[in-house]
């Protein structure tokens, strides 16, 4: 039995486009479990402070030379690898190995103005600094527009 006012046809569209709902959800969980698994998730701080953006990302064991920070006006991206110890002992049995090592890739979204001409970054003792300084707030400032006044001269009658 129909519904009062739904056709089969009607119903039947909305069936498909749940399926397929579903179906691209499934993938996107599947996917992420498959990026995700064995990788380096960094741990992020994002905080603000009057004057700047300021992001603090723990690296420890990360190369420099292997470490890149972008940033533009929606967001920074933190990206690199950390490598396993290639150090290796015979008769050495782990009972325990809780840190991730491989590539990563962090993004950073970015609400802010930012001023990118004068972003930097620190990396010191594994703790990696970004600072992004903000741009100065324009708005509720008024600003006086010069006003340019032009004058159309009538033509003259010819008598």
């Amino acid at each position: 039995m129909v519904p009062f006012g739904f056709e089969r046809p009607e119903i039947e569209r909305l069936r498909q486009k749940f399926e397929r709902l579903f179906s691209v959800l499934q993938e996107a969980a599947e996917a992420e479990t498959l990026e995700s698994y064995g990788a380096f998730h960094p741990s992020v701080d994002l905080r603000e402070t009057i004057d700047a953006i300021k992001i603090d990302a723990e690296l420890a064991g990360v190369d420099p030379k292997k470490l890149y920070v972008s940033a533009n006006s929606r967001e920074v991206v933190i990206e690199g690898v950390r490598n396993r110890s290639t150090e290796t002992e015979s008769g050495v049995s782990h009972f325990c190995c809780e840190r991730q090592y491989g590539n990563f890739r962090r993004v950073i979204p970015i609400r802010w103005a930012i001023d990118l001409s004068k972003s930097s970054a620190t990396l010191e003792n594994g703790l990696l600094k970004i600072v992004l300084p903000k741009l100065a707030d324009r708005r509720g400032r008024s600003v006086k527009i010069p006003v340019k006044v032009i004058q159309n001269e009538l033509p003259k009658k010819k008598n």
